[in-house]
């Protein structure tokens, strides 16, 4: 179980770069005469949230190096890991404002929910 776990964060982790990528090269040549101040407020929301991931990523790494994880704990930070992955699905797909502020909530949710293991 353990090396699923860091299996799926390493996929995580290297699934969040192309992202971002992808979030700053636009959709096509459409979206790039579009790029208005407001969408480029939310790519900042949206590298914040990529970044806060990547922080928590980080965390639950850590964690799972120990032995010191009860099962509870390893059940916790599965359902966080799925979570991350939905979010990332619906990062990968344009979408708006309100749907950042929700993955930014949630990830802060998230860390402090690490930070209490």
């Amino acid at each position: 179980m353990r090396k699923r776990l860091i299996a799926v964060l390493t996929a995580a982790l290297l699934m969040i770069p192309a992202f971002s990528a992808a979030q700053r090269q636009g959709g096509g040549e459409g979206q790039q005469n579009l790029k208005s101040s407001t969408m480029k407020a939310g790519m900042g929301m949206m590298q914040g949230n990529m970044g806060l991931m990547a922080e928590i990523t980080d965390k639950m790494q850590q964690m799972m190096s120990t032995d010191l994880m009860s099962p509870e704990q390893q059940s916790q930070i599965l359902n966080m890991m799925k979570q991350m992955s939905q979010m990332m699905r619906e990062m990968a797909v344009p979408h708006g404002e309100e749907v950042k502020k929700r993955h930014n909530h949630e990830l802060q949710k998230m860390r402090n929910e690490l930070d209490s293991l």
